[in-house]
């Protein structure tokens, strides 16, 4: 399940990177990826995995 606000891991460019969930539309998903700032859409929810809590 995937929530606005979580934390999670994001596919962009063929690499995964930390990201938050900024919002959900449909099929896609946008989120802030972490290290660089930058806002994007994923296009697939199969782009997005949950981070563990460690």
């Amino acid at each position: 399940i995937l929530i606005v606000g979580q934390f999670c891991a994001a596919l962009f460019n063929g690499d995964w990177y930390r990201a938050r969930i900024l919002k959900i539309d449909e099929n896609r998903v946008q989120v802030q990826y972490i290290d660089w700032g930058n806002i994007g859409w994923c296009d697939s929810i199969l782009d997005i995995r949950p981070l563990l809590n460690e």
